[in-house]
């Protein structure tokens, strides 16, 4: 099992657990079970998971984040299911 910690909140999460979102700018972008955003990049055959805008170092702040046509989605089907 690969635990990986959120970088915004600090909880660990096995990899089976992420939800794979959109292609990024040098990664994939998966959403954790909190909620929150992280990068898997991979280098020499090895993925690591960084925050959001992982090239530049910085993750956009909670209160900012912005919703896209998928987190609209999501919400629809999880309110479809139940």
């Amino acid at each position: 099992m690969n635990v990986v910690k959120c970088p915004e909140c600090g909880e660990g999460f096995d990899e089976k657990e992420f939800h794979w979102v959109t292609n990024a700018e040098g990664g994939v972008m998966y959403r954790l079970p909190c909620d929150h955003i992280v990068v898997g990049t991979w280098k020499e055959g090895v993925v690591t998971y960084g925050p959001e805008h992982a090239w530049t170092g910085h993750t956009r702040p909670a209160r900012h984040r912005h919703h896209s046509f998928m987190d609209d989605l999501d919400r629809i089907l999880d309110e479809k299911l139940h």
